[in-house]
């Protein structure tokens, strides 16, 4: 189990903060990658409005994918207050008559085409989401960060119609969130991030976020 804090960044601090992540005994986990996810809802968008009024027992359904959108990943995201747990799935056992293919442009602009299950667990897709992610472990403190930014945003369907070619929405702000064990007691440096950059603790989530903007 691992607490999940998340902050907003504006867009000109994020390479300031991960110059003071490398100063103070953090190191670059993974190369910076892009992040493409395909969330799932019903179509009354119940996963939303969860969220959105902060129920604390709630779950987030979608597919992700890296720079190859033929790798995809089922991801169920369990979220308990602070506490959140991530199973990911294998999606080998889908028939190809079950799938919809969707066009896509990423955070960088290019092209992307993959096929995802037109539903999944009575949920369709409802939300592509597409961003930047740069990684940073704390080798002392076993702190995990992650900085997201070039967020982008599309609309996937119209009522239960699914659209093939989305267009997306972009904003002009990150994300930064802190993962780290529940029983972590060493949180001196985090607190030390917070206070150098005035960050606020935010209940933002890129799912609501999008849903907000794009419907």
């Amino acid at each position: 189990m691992r607490y999940e804090r998340k902050f907003i960044v504006e867009k000109n601090f994020s390479k300031r903060i991960s110059n003071f992540l490398l100063e103070n005994k953090f190191i670059k986990e993974y190369p910076t990658r892009n992040i493409n996810s395909i969330y799932y809802d019903s179509l009354d968008f119940v996963s939303f409005f969860e969220s959105e009024e902060g129920i604390s027992d709630r779950s987030k359904l979608r597919i992700r994918f890296y720079d190859d959108p033929k790798k995809l990943f089922l991801e169920d995201k369990i979220k308990n207050s602070d506490i959140g747990q991530k199973f990911v799935n294998s999606l080998d056992k889908i028939r190809k008559e079950q799938l919809f293919n969707f066009y896509l442009r990423n955070c960088d602009n290019c092209a992307l085409s993959v096929s995802v299950p037109q539903k999944l667990h009575y949920q369709i897709p409802s939300l592509f989401v597409s961003y930047k992610r740069d990684y940073f472990k704390n080798l002392n403190d076993n702190i995990r960060i992650t900085i997201d930014y070039k967020l982008g945003f599309g609309k996937v369907r119209n009522g239960s119609c699914l659209i093939h070619s989305p267009i997306n929405f972009n904003c002009d702000f990150g994300v930064l969130e802190a993962k780290y064990a529940s029983n972590n007691e060493n949180l001196y440096i985090l607190d030390k991030l917070i206070n150098s950059f005035s960050l606020t603790l935010t209940r933002c989530s890129k799912y609501c976020y999008g849903i907000n903007t794009c419907y």
